[in-house]
């Protein structure tokens, strides 16, 4: 029989993070980090945001978050977990 397992993900200003926890045992089961500057350099980001001409504008692209989600089940895939 399979043991249930949940998933949480955290979507913040410079990275996106998936977390596997056993709520058998309260066990963190798997980790990863997507940092967007870091392994998306395509959308040339800058602390998670695009640098923006005006003063106090804040901007990042949608397409950058759906990016690091297939990122993340892609390596959790890879990880054949």
């Amino acid at each position: 029989m399979m043991n249930e397992l949940f998933i949480g993900i955290d979507s913040s200003t410079q990275s996106c993070k998936i977390v596997i926890i056993n709520p058998a045992d309260a066990k963190i089961e798997y980790v990863d980090v997507v940092n967007y500057d870091r392994d998306l350099p395509q959308f040339n980001t800058r602390e998670g945001v695009i640098p923006a001409s005006q003063k106090g504008l804040s901007e990042a692209d949608p397409h950058m978050w759906l990016d690091a989600l297939e990122m993340l089940f892609r390596r959790l895939s890879d990880n054949r977990f």
